[in-house]
């Protein structure tokens, strides 16, 4: 199933849901109100869905299939900025998940495959723990909930963002201080 929903600041507006993805494209495809870029970035497709506020009617049903979605501009303010259309990834009822729920999980300012996520995080406190039992005080944390995640600073010495290339160099070391010297360059 996919999630279709309208955001705009605080406001959240669920269209419903689609049983294929390419169900609910066509339904926002059918919207004339939504513009639609799409961006190439590494040989790999991303597309936006957006509508603006000023374009919007007062009140439109928006007739797809036998369904139908009303559709005003006073969902949303003039205030906040464009309006996102947002198709969610597929989403699986829970009782039909055998093990671990396929997916993402966010740690700090990355997204991380849930079958990954316990590794990542492990390691990530292993980097934690072997910069502070090498540096002791002169090491500190900062950055958690930033927008670009969590680092550890050492006075005189490295600054080592907690991202997903530390913890692979940290699963690819030889050695505590070879680690420590590849990331002190």
């Amino acid at each position: 199933m996919y999630l279709v929903e309208l955001l705009q600041g605080d406001r959240r507006h669920t269209v419903g849901l689609f049983a294929e993805k390419e169900e609910a494209i066509e339904w926002v495809e059918s919207v004339p109100y939504v513009h639609k870029q799409v961006d190439v970035f590494d040989e790999h497709e991303f597309v936006n869905y957006s509508m603006n506020f000023d374009e919007l009617p007062l009140y439109e049903e928006i007739v797809w299939k036998k369904s139908r979605f009303p559709l005003t501009k006073y969902m949303f303010t003039p205030d906040d900025g464009e309006i996102t259309v947002l198709i969610w990834d597929r989403l699986v009822p829970m009782d039909e998940v055998d093990g671990l729920t396929d997916d993402a999980t966010q740690v700090d300012a990355y997204v991380i495959p849930n079958a990954e996520a316990a590794r990542y995080i492990q390691s990530r406190e292993e980097i934690r723990e072997a910069l502070f039992n090498h540096y002791g005080k002169r090491a500190e944390t900062g950055g958690v909930g930033s927008e670009d995640g969590e680092y550890i600073t050492v006075e005189n010495g490295p600054f080592i963002h907690l991202d997903a290339l530390t913890v692979q160099q940290w699963d690819e070391k030889t050695s505590i201080e070879q680690f420590i010297e590849l990331i002190s360059q």
